[in-house]
């Protein structure tokens, strides 16, 4: 079940960072989650999205824990503790879930240290570092690359609260600097990288620049997100860097 659900959220549920780009407050209550989300038809970020499933996955009896990520960032290393949030459900082996990234896994990974799962855009392994694990990834015969670190510490949410209130304030994150959507397409990820759509797969991507008027009948045609005519589409196509220089992405 938790195969199933966990392809169809990542079908279903966009990941975007629409709220924070217009400085709108994001709630980390499960009611207000679940009203965005379910009753709204909208999207999240990994606080959000992993939130939100974990209690799903509780709810349906699956036992799991939150665990703190850390994102590469390339040049500039790995980012700090609870930058990212992802779940790890009990069982012989632990599986890994991750529906906040956007550009992951479509299919929950097994604990394995070296196993390589092959997805659509590109292939996944987890390896073991002394107490750390590495989500690596590789797409078309390229380098495995790192995606992001963590340990099997579980971590109780409020946690993560001083780094959610950061990625909401400060003018810093990139949650606030860019606007960016995600959503898994069959054979491949949609993304909307401020004025950019994206069709990445394996082997190659496409672009294609998004005008202003054409920008919130793309994001309900493409992501399934429908926000009112009245909003200000201006801020959501400011480019990178608004508030201040982006240290996280």
């Amino acid at each position: 079940m938790r195969l199933v659900l966990h392809v169809a959220h990542l079908n279903h549920v966009p990941y975007e960072t629409i709220d924070l780009r217009l400085d709108i407050p994001v709630s980390m209550d499960i009611a207000a989650i679940h009203k965005k989300v379910v009753l709204r038809r909208r999207g999240g970020y990994c606080y959000e999205l992993n939130r939100l499933f974990a209690w799903l996955l509780r709810t349906l009896g699956f036992k799991l824990h939150y665990l703190s990520a850390s994102l590469w960032h390339g040049e500039r290393g790995f980012g700090p503790e609870y930058e990212h949030l992802i779940l790890l459900v009990e069982g012989d082996p632990p599986w890994l879930l991750d529906v906040g990234h956007g550009d992951v896994f479509d299919n929950p990974m097994p604990l394995a240290d070296g196993r390589v799962q092959v997805e659509s855009v590109g292939e996944f392994s987890l390896r073991k570092v002394g107490d750390d694990w590495y989500l690596l990834r590789r797409s078309g015969g390229d380098s495995w690359m790192p995606q992001y670190r963590f340990n099997l510490r579980a971590r109780p949410f409020r946690q993560f609260l001083l780094r959610i209130a950061w990625t909401q304030a400060s003018p810093l994150s990139a949650y606030r600097n860019r606007t960016i959507v995600y959503r898994s397409a069959g054979a491949g990820r949609l993304l909307l990288n401020t004025d950019t759509l994206t069709h990445i797969q394996a082997q190659s991507c496409s672009y294609r620049k998004v005008e202003k008027i054409n920008y919130l009948d793309m994001l309900a045609s493409v992501f399934g997100i429908k926000l009112p005519d009245c909003m200000p589409v201006e801020a959501l196509l400011m480019p990178d860097g608004r508030k201040g220089v982006a240290e996280e992405s």
